[in-house]
């Protein structure tokens, strides 16, 4: 009988040959659960999608962790069994994060009103400036109010000066004639002085 083709001289495969992959993955996911961190306390929940034709159900979930007023408003929850089983039923509609103390809590109970919870779930310490630090005289006297700039216009207006910066008046005439004079400079400058 005639082949065709030259039949290959083939090696059977190893008997575990197929399972390479999966005793990797196995190796691979031990080292992982190793390296895990301990699981934090509290949860930072954000609600990020609206409650409008949510079944009521999930809306009763959201209305227990006090969600139901704004999205992304900051909500901390304990990270309990308990909890966790509700958050799941709503997490399509919520971005859960674990709560971060980089700084650690203060001892002081004063000083938690100075903490600040940022975006990516980091509870840190800002102190708040304390009433005795007002700011300088200096300062003070440089704000620009509302009436100053409606008078300060005004006199710009009235000495037609509103364009001065956008469009220089060229004065350069061969016989010297039409030339603005010392008076108007003087006014110009007396201007100019008093809004420095």
């Amino acid at each position: 009988m005639m082949f065709r083709h030259r039949p290959r001289d083939r090696k059977p495969p190893a008997v575990t040959a197929w399972a390479k992959p999966l005793i990797e993955f196995k190796k691979e996911r031990e080292l992982s659960k190793e390296n895990q961190e301990e699981p934090a306390k509290l949860h930072v929940v954000y609600r990020v999608k609206p409650l409008r034709h949510r079944p009521w159900w999930e809306k009763r979930i959201i209305e227990k962790f006090n969600l139901k007023e704004k999205c992304n408003k900051p909500v901390v929850v304990m990270n309990t069994p308990e909890n966790n089983k509700l958050l799941k039923e709503v997490k399509h509609l919520l971005v859960i994060q674990p709560l971060k103390l980089p700084q650690g809590l203060p001892e002081d109970d004063n000083l938690l009103s100075q903490m600040t919870l940022k975006s990516n779930g980091e509870l840190i310490y800002m102190p708040r400036p304390e009433a005795g630090n007002s700011l300088s005289e200096d300062s003070q006297k440089k704000r620009i109010t509302g009436h100053f700039l409606k008078t300060y216009h005004r006199r710009l207006m009235d000495m037609k000066l509103v364009h001065k910066d956008y469009f220089p008046a060229v004065y350069d005439f061969p016989m010297k004639v039409d030339k603005v004079s010392e008076l108007e400079r003087k006014r110009q400058k007396e201007i100019l002085s008093w809004w420095q």
